[in-house]
């Protein structure tokens, strides 16, 4: 790709499609309550949730939490302020899924992809003796963080990393590098049944969250987000 132009603002924008459909309605509204009980019984629930995170400060969690519950399943953005320090997180504490994949950490993810891409500028730079522009974007990611507010609000979901390198031809360790980096991430906001009995923030958000969906008292809704573009130059 020629360098002549340097950079678009649509470079790191791109990402893969999202799934259709992008929320599972299949839980909602599934369960009778004919006394009211069960309501009663989340209400309860919810509140509580809704204090341990104000407790905590975590003002995305609570904000989601009361998305979730006004019931209404319309879509969600997480705003690039909020994304950006997650996205730094290096571990996450989560077992693998279902399909035995193991969340990876953002900061992974996004270092693989600058790497891969610094690499693939700097051949085709060094093939050419021309400046080269390459411009990558990864698959969706399964991904976790492990900052309370980050994992309270998303738990486990998907992200994607697109970096846009330009690099100059050289020698090995003398290429100049100037590089454009945006990490994309989207996830359905629901809950699914836990069978650990303690009592802690996710775990009780996980109880009430699945009654809740199951008898209609909270819509299951889909997230997407776009972090800030951030760049980078220097030798390589």
């Amino acid at each position: 790709m020629p360098a002549d132009a340097g950079f678009a603002s649509y470079d790191t924008n791109e990402h893969p499609g999202y799934p259709n459909p992008e929320v599972d309605l299949s839980q909602y509204g599934v369960d009778p309550d004919p006394d009211g009980s069960k309501a009663a019984a989340v209400a309860t629930g919810a509140a509580g949730v809704r204090a341990a995170f104000i407790y905590l400060d975590e003002q995305t969690a609570l904000n989601m939490w009361d998305h979730y519950f006004s019931n209404q399943g319309i879509q969600y953005k997480v705003e690039a302020a909020t994304m950006d320090p997650w996205m730094t997180a290096t571990v996450q504490h989560y077992p693998p899924d279902e399909h035995g994949v193991v969340p990876t950490p953002p900061a992974t993810t996004a270092a693989t992809n600058r790497e891969a891409v610094i690499a693939a500028a700097i051949a085709e730079a060094d093939r050419t003796k021309k400046p080269a522009k390459r411009v990558f974007g990864t698959p969706w990611v399964l991904t976790a963080g492990d900052d309370g507010d980050y994992i309270h609000s998303l738990g486990r979901h998907q992200l994607s990393s697109t970096t846009a390198v330009i690099a100059q031809p050289g020698t090995a360790g003398n290429h100049k590098i100037e590089l454009r980096q945006q990490l994309h991430i989207y996830d359905s906001y629901d809950y699914s049944r836990t069978s650990d009995p303690s009592s802690n923030p996710a775990n009780d958000a996980a109880r009430v969250g699945h009654e809740a969906m199951r008898i209609g008292l909270a819509k299951p809704y889909f997230v997407l987000g776009s972090g800030g573009v951030s760049a980078w130059s220097g030798v390589r």
